[in-house]
């Protein structure tokens, strides 16, 4: 059974939610994702998750929240807002992705694939091989980071 993007909103919340107290804060967005990053020594990968961390966050909590916290209400609200997930939600989880890779890497196998799943707090069941199928538009057997930005854009959007 395919997920809609609320669930897929849903679940990637709960994985943000590093501390699960229900409140998402610029550090648990950070924290969630860190140990897939840090890893790479490439500078300008880490600064590119950086900015849309950065990005992110400000989409996030707008101008109007003073207490620099999001419910799991407000997070999920936030994707049905204009341009949210294709401006702020798939910049920060493709730079994520692409700062994870080796350098010379720039798409992902069934492996690799199904390892981001986990990642995003998706599990890993018979769908997955559907959607890396259906996310490998050219059907190489490799999705590359394109293809990979434009399933987040169909997938997490309402």
């Amino acid at each position: 059974m395919t997920m809609t993007a609320q669930e897929r909103a849903e679940a990637l919340f709960e994985k943000l939610d590093s501390d699960s107290d229900g409140q998402l804060r610029p550090g648990d967005i950070e924290r969630a994702f860190l140990p897939y990053y840090m890893g790479s020594d490439n500078a300008e990968k880490q600064r590119a998750v950086q900015s849309a961390v950065g990005t992110l966050v400000k989409a996030l909590l707008g101008d109007e929240m003073s207490d620099e916290t999001v419910s799991e209400k407000q997070f999920i609200a936030a994707f049905a807002s204009p341009g949210f997930v294709d401006k702020a939600l798939v910049p920060f989880l493709v730079a994520v992705v692409d700062a994870g890779q080796r350098d010379d890497e720039s798409s992902l196998d069934l492996d690799e694939w199904r390892k981001w799943q986990v990642r995003l707090g998706l599990p890993d069941t018979s769908e997955t091989m559907r959607e890396f199928q259906s996310a490998d538009s050219d059907e190489n057997i490799l999705v590359s980071l394109e293809e990979y930005t434009q399933f987040l854009k169909k997938t997490y959007t309402p």
